[in-house]
């Protein structure tokens, strides 16, 4: 599914992170228009999931349910979802995924405070949708 414009939709106007945002932007864009790029962006946000201990253990399910639903929308099997918050979690992915983020992966226990703090955001922000496809997909798996 393209996505025309996003920047204009989604935009943070007048924040100083926006040309960070706006390289998040492109590149979210970039990647939910290649299957086989949001494939890959999926299998490296499960690799990195594995790697967490018990800093990320309360928030785990909601994290593996964003990527269900990311994987879900891929394969256009669900489509109850606003565009933003695809681009939301695509973004997000993208940030969790790289290991020269905010703070780097490599520095021992703080390298990962960002990229939980990150995805605790996201989380927070998207709990309706995130509770919207689990019963989605619920009601699959019963019929």
């Amino acid at each position: 599914m393209a996505i025309k414009n996003i920047n204009q939709s989604c935009r943070i106007m007048g924040n100083p992170i926006s040309l960070v945002y706006d390289k998040l932007i492109k590149g979210a864009e970039n990647i939910m228009n290649n299957n086989e790029m949001v494939a890959k962006l999926i299998d490296e946000a499960a690799i990195k999931l594995g790697s967490f201990s018990t800093a990320f253990y309360n928030i785990q399910d909601q994290v593996v349910a964003l990527v269900r639903m990311l994987k879900a929308w891929a394969n256009k099997e669900y489509t109850d979802i606003s565009p933003k918050a695809i681009v939301a979690v695509v973004d997000t992915l993208i940030y969790f995924v790289n290991p020269f983020d905010l703070i780097p992966d490599f520095i021992p226990i703080i390298g990962s405070i960002d990229d939980i703090l990150v995805i605790s955001y996201l989380i927070k922000t998207l709990n309706t949708e995130i509770q919207r496809f689990m019963a989605w997909e619920m009601e699959q798996k019963n019929n």
